[in-house]
């Protein structure tokens, strides 16, 4: 019995260890896209909150910048804190105004409040702000400004601090401004949800126009309360604070009702993640809304403007999610523009039990899904054909749909919703099998090899749910073909307008006509045979109702062999497959997903299109694809992009919105008054390129060499600038609103007229020769936590040639050496630019630090260039040091420098009491301890009764 004791005792304190080593640093990400609780109202009925932003310039939000949305933040809950305490001293405060009584209060909880929490935060770089929000258990609040102290401060500060006072009221009178414009952005997403539900909902079911008709007019209503009291004159605190309480009380209300809703909860998302460039659309078989009884078969319609990939899922009421397409049977979820998928095609969907309103929804991406295959592979081992899962709230609607897909700007998505009712009522004509599993939507294959081959099923249109329709028939066919464009539920014998759009978008094509007695509308257009091969794209508007249709596409192509040699070589493809060649010399490339023919300025009618055995003509020797390694596909790729880039030019072309221009070489060119909007410029080489008065915007030259170049007036707004060169580049007059700027060299440049021409007029001078940067890595070390008063020490390293972990294993093996708890230090590794001499700064207002090696140090490409401070912890919480690092030059060999900050950091760190800090980094200790005496004890109580 003694070892037994013995054993349990080490195996407890093994465990205890081990679980407490296996803890792991932990990188932070944050969302680019805008949070939750920026586009509905956050409230908790245990919880205040405070949201608030403050700007920055350039790229980098720093300390001060979140510091001040920190203090905004925390003077937000203070004011909600006091609006609900002031009636608690109305007998002390009777004799003030209310504007400076509500001033004081929020001043005094300010400074008594203890345990307000950071709970999220979201950097707007398109607006250069950044927000937060905090909160405070309410309970806790109020009990803190609840005693005699507190009501002392406020009586001192309204008798002799009015100064502070009426400061506090201009911050109040901005404050209530900003929630103003707060409830009308809630409200505006609100009244678009609205506006969207209406339009879905334009059929004649019953359920949806019951479920959803009140909460249309409670928006509608909302809406209109707004505007009255936006139009009210009376400007009191108290009367505006008032009438915002009853909206943002009104606006919970609904909130909480479209987070507890499928369907309203996927339409608020389709909102949300809105891109009226990217569009993807899906149709139940009957209409939104329809009605869909016990066995009968349903299919749905899906169209999108871009080829893409789609996920399209079912959901019941009950939260059952099915995954329709892809499924086990089709994987195939690609499609192309334009052209209509039919799911359910084969009827092998049908409506089972339980019944009631179910949600269909569909995500489109233009780059494939990563966990699809995973889900379906899940799927085929427990023998399903379509994946079934039970899901999480309606309020997590994006991750639901999207899985484990990096919600980023660089990849566009696309949503869209639809809802049907399911009924427990039999057709006549249908029956279905009672064995099948309980669930809205049943499967009934039974032609596997029909399903398996689904993807070349031949599907027709199906009809518009919006109302007015267009089809064409046949969707392609060669020079010389005749296609039929018909329309449908128009108004009758009334006008209407046919707009044909050739493949270069310019030549519109507009015909007038009458409608049929019933609603129809046919016309022919022959194709000759001179005609411009591509995609041809048709609408029809109905002038009586002022209803435009959707586009309908069909293609015109070329029978024939592709032309053996052209000078630039052509772009062609046959009809059947998405996948473009460039054909020169009898011989074709494969152009693949890296290289973006569609982003890099050309368009459809730039192709020539061919029959299926077309490409036959050219030797199978002669097939050439791009390599598959990454440096060869990059060197073949820049190769392709100069030469067609230059062929563009020369035929005068100069727009190339959204071009894919990664890397190229124009050095030199003479670019004056090009379009590049959105365009991937990444890595390129422009030095020397005249782009006077062209439009950059939102351009990608993150790393871009634009030494010496030309930019007068150019729009470089929004655009990307890390890490760019532009020294001795001309900037005058050049629109840089909102552009990304992150550690770019504006050396020499000159930045007359343009908004960064004084932040950066340190650092413009003409000079006639500085020294180069190159790339290095640097690496730091600081405490996670610290005790009050403690000192700790925090380590930076620059080197040339060693890696990030290189750098990190150095820092680490370092704090062994010493004996310290590495996991009680945050490490932290990047590249910069580095020069010759560079100079480390660290500052945090909560600390003392004290410099341990010298700011300002040389560097050299065998050494790690090292920097030390240390830092004393002055006051408990969340405490934040700013490191920043900067190049320093010297200008013509002269000691007159010039410095450029290359790197800049906000690190926090806690800092707690002594007693509770070392309870909660030393548990594992005490737990170990007091386990050890418990066994020691136990034993010596079980000898001691076997003596007896």
């Amino acid at each position: 019995m003694r070892p037994l004791n013995y054993i349990i005792i080490i195996a407890i304190y093994y465990v205890i260890i081990f679980t407490h080593g296996i803890q792991s640093i932990a990188g932070e990400c944050q969302s680019t896209k805008r949070p939750y609780w920026l586009i509905i109202p956050k409230f908790e009925s245990t919880c205040y909150y405070g949201i608030n932003s403050a700007q920055f310039n350039g790229n980098q939000k720093d300390y001060d910048t979140i510091q001040k949305a920190k203090d905004r933040s925390i003077m937000d809950l203070s004011y909600s804190l006091s609006a609900n305490i002031q009636s608690y001293f109305e007998e002390y405060l009777s004799e003030y105004e209310d504007d400076e009584v509500k001033s004081s209060l929020m001043l005094s909880s300010r400074l008594v409040l203890d345990g307000i929490q950071e709970k999220d935060a979201w950097l707007d770089c398109q607006h250069q702000t950044y927000w937060m929000m905090v909160s405070i258990d309410k309970h806790l609040a109020e009990n803190q400004v609840r005693n005699q102290n507190f009501i002392n401060q406020v009586l001192d500060r309204l008798k002799h601090r009015q100064g502070e006072v009426k400061k506090g009221v201009q911050f109040i009178a901005e404050l209530l401004n900003q929630r103003t414009q707060r409830i009308d952005n809630y409200l505006g997403h609100i009244k678009q949800l609205s506006v969207a539900i209406e339009h879905k909902l334009a059929s004649n079911s019953k359920h949806s126009g019951e479920n959803y008709r009140k909460l249309i007019q409670r928006i509608n209503t909302m809406c209109r309360l707004f505007n009255r009291f936006n139009h009210t004159d009376d400007q009191r605190f108290q009367k505006i604070n008032e009438k915002q309480a009853i909206l943002m009380n009104e606006l919970i209300t609904v909130s909480s009702t479209i987070q507890s809703d499928y369907f309203l909860s996927f339409v608020s998302d389709d909102i949300v993640m809105n891109n009226r460039l990217f569009r993807i659309q899906i149709k139940p078989s009957k209409g939104q809304g329809a009605e869909y009884f016990a066995g009968e078969r349903i299919f749905f319609t899906v169209n999108a403007n871009r080829n893409c990939y789609i996920k399209v899922m079912y959901i019941q009421s009950t939260g059952e999610e099915t995954i329709l397409l892809p499924n086990v049977y089709d994987r195939n979820n690609y499609v192309k523009a334009g052209q209509p998928v039919i799911v359910g095609k084969l009827g092998e969907l049908m409506v089972l039990a339980p019944f009631g309103q179910d949600t269909i929804t569909v995500v489109a991406s233009e780059t494939p899904f990563t966990d699809l295959d995973d889900q379906l592979n899940i799927a085929a081992r427990s023998k399903q054909h379509y994946l079934t899962q039970n899901l999480p709230s309606p309020s997590q609607t994006v991750r639901i749909r999207v899985g484990d897909f990096p919600l980023n700007n660089s990849i566009q998505l696309a949503t869209d919703t639809c809802i049907i009712y399911s009924i427990h009522k039999k057709l006549p004509q249908k029956t279905y099998n009672r064995n099948e599993k309980s669930k809205s939507l049943g499967l009934n294959i039974t032609n596997k090899t029909a399903l398996t081959n689904i993807s070349g099923y031949k599907t027709k249109s199906c009809k518009s749910v919006f109302g007015p329709s267009i089809k064409v028939f046949p969707t392609k066919g060669k020079r010389g073909t005749v296609f039929n464009i018909i329309g449908s539920d128009f108004s009758l014998n009334k006008k209407i307008s046919l707009y044909l759009i050739y493949p270069n978008n310019k030549n519109n094509k507009i015909l007038q006509s009458l409608t049929n007695s019933d609603g129809t509308y046919q016309y022919s257009w022959s194709s000759e045979n001179d005609s411009k091969s591509g995609i041809y794209s048709c609408y029809l508007v109905d002038n009586e109702k002022s209803i435009t249709t959707t586009n309908a596409n069909f293609i015109v192509w070329i029978d024939g062999p592709p032309p053996k040699d052209v000078k630039y070589g052509i772009f062609a493809r046959t009809v059947d497959n998405p996948e473009i060649y460039w054909i020169k010399f009898n011989k074709k490339f494969l152009i693949k997903n890296e290289f973006d023919f569609n982003k890099l300025g050309f368009h459809y009618s730039d192709i020539q299109w061919y029959g299926n055995d077309s490409f036959n003509t050219i030797p199978k020797s002669n097939l050439l694809y791009t390599y598959t390694s990454e440096e060869k596909s990059l060197s073949f790729q820049n190769l392709l992009i100069s030469e067609l880039f230059t062929n563009a030019i020369n035929k005068g072309l100069i727009n190339f919105h959204e071009a894919n221009l990664k890397g190229v070489n124009l050095s030199g060119k003479n670019l004056k008054g090009i379009d590049l909007r959105e365009a991937n410029l990444e890595g390129a080489n422009l030095k020397k390129v005249n782009l006077e008065g062209s439009c950059l915007e939102k351009a990608n030259l993150k790393g871009a060499n634009l030494t010496d170049s030309n930019l007068i007036r150019a729009n470089l707004s929004g655009a990307e600038l890390t890490l760019a060169n532009l020294m001795g580049a001309d900037l005058q007059n050049a629109n840089l609103t909102n552009t990304i700027i992150k550690e770019t060299i504006f050396l020499g440049a000159n930045l007359k007229g343009t908004i960064l021409e004084k932040k950066y007029s340190k650092t413009t001078l003409n000079t006639k020769k500085i020294d180069t940067m190159d790339d290095a890595i640097t690496a730091y070390s600081s405490p996670k936590s610290m005790i009050l008063k403690e000192t700790a020490i925090v380590n930076l390293l620059i080197h040339f040639n060693k890696s990030k972990e290189e750098l990190v294993n150095i820092l680490i093996e370092e704090k062994r050496k010493k004996g310290l708890e590495i996991s009680n230090f945050q490490y932290e590794s990047d590249k910069l630019k580095a020069s010759g001499k560079m100079k480390a700064l660290l500052k945090g207002h909560s600390f003392e630090i004290a410099e341990i090696s010298e700011p300002i140090q040389a560097m050299t490409l065998e050494d790690v260039t090292e920097w030390k401070w240390q830092i004393k912890a002055l006051k408990k919480g969340f405490q934040s040091l700013h490191l920043s690092i900067s190049a320093i030059f010297e200008i013509n060999g002269k000691e007159e420098r010039k410095t450029f900050r290359t790197y800049d950091r906000i690190i926090e760190v806690k800092v707690q009491n002594t007693i509770k800090y070392f309870i909660s980094t030393n548990w594992y200790w005490l737990v170990s301890i007091i386990t050890t005496i418990t066994g020691i004890f136990l034993n010596m109580a079980y000898c001691l009764s076997c003596k007896k």
